[in-house]
């Protein structure tokens, strides 16, 4: 269990219902979803090209059943279309959610860190873990993150993802009542 986070192993499969909810816009790259010819349920009608929201979908589902403290990370494929004559590019991701409830545990202080420095810790220190030196500059594109606490994350002068606390009408629309914090790389 890295970091003191629970792996979790989602479809691969997504929608585009779910790409509206985390706010993207019509030109993110993201929006290239490859489409499935014979989908099981509109709910996969495309393969997913990105982590966040089934680890959101995770999380809601944790609080729905009183679990008030979720930490769960994925590393996992996602897709992008390449057009009819490519193969779609499959690039391997990293992304993690933290949802803190109003409940702190014995070995907490009372008064914990705010959420989005426990993300930022987190991403900082996997990072070291992996030999890379993080630099995090203030405010991130991402619009499923609170502008006010979140950050680009690179290496080596290049962004390499985001962490923040997840925007509150986007945790709205998928429906996770308490606090949570995202990285996405």
């Amino acid at each position: 269990r890295p970091r003191g986070l629970h792996e979790a192993i989602g479809l691969s499969f997504g929608n585009t219902a779910e790409l509206d909810r985390l706010g993207l816009p019509p030109a993110d790259p993201r929006r290239r979803v490859v489409v499935i010819a014979n989908p099981i349920s509109e709910e996969q009608a495309c393969l997913r090209s990105s982590l966040v929201p089934s680890l959101l979908r995770a999380a809601r589902d944790n609080v729905a059943h009183r679990v008030d403290r979720v930490r769960l990370f994925e590393v996992s494929r996602v897709f992008f279309d390449r057009g009819a004559e490519a193969l779609p590019d499959e690039p391997l991701r990293v992304a993690a959610v933290i949802v803190r409830g109003e409940r702190a545990s014995l070995w907490e202080p009372s008064e914990p860190a705010p959420l989005f420095f426990e993300a930022k810790g987190i991403a900082e220190r996997v990072l070291l873990d992996l030999g890379r030196v993080a630099e995090f500059r203030a405010g991130s594109s991402e619009p499923f993150l609170h502008p006010g606490a979140a950050c680009e994350i690179g290496v080596a002068g290049r962004v390499v993802g985001h962490v923040g606390e997840l925007h509150p009408e986007v945790a709205r629309r998928f429906e996770v009542e308490l606090l949570c914090a995202v990285i996405d790389l």
